[in-house]
């Protein structure tokens, strides 16, 4: 059972609303499951290409949304 969290989003705003949003996922326990760092580069495991995968396939999915940004690295993206 995960531990309880606080509430992390404002209760006054409305995110419906257009605009950029700043969104973390991290993996379970924080394990390194994206992939290793080899001389300075992330090489990202078979999960770490299916999470890249699934992340840029997000807009197919939902209208009004644009993947900018985004950065994979060892435990979250």
């Amino acid at each position: 059972m995960l531990p309880e969290r606080k509430q992390n989003r404002k209760r006054t705003f409305n995110y419906n609303s257009p605009g950029s949003y700043f969104i973390t996922i991290c993996t379970k326990f924080r394990h390194n499951d994206f992939g290793e760092i080899k001389e300075e580069k992330m090489n990202l495991s078979l999960i770490g290409k299916l999470a890249e995968k699934f992340l840029l396939e997000i807009p197919q999915h939902f209208t009004g949304i644009e993947i900018g940004e985004y950065q994979i690295m060892l435990d979250h993206i």
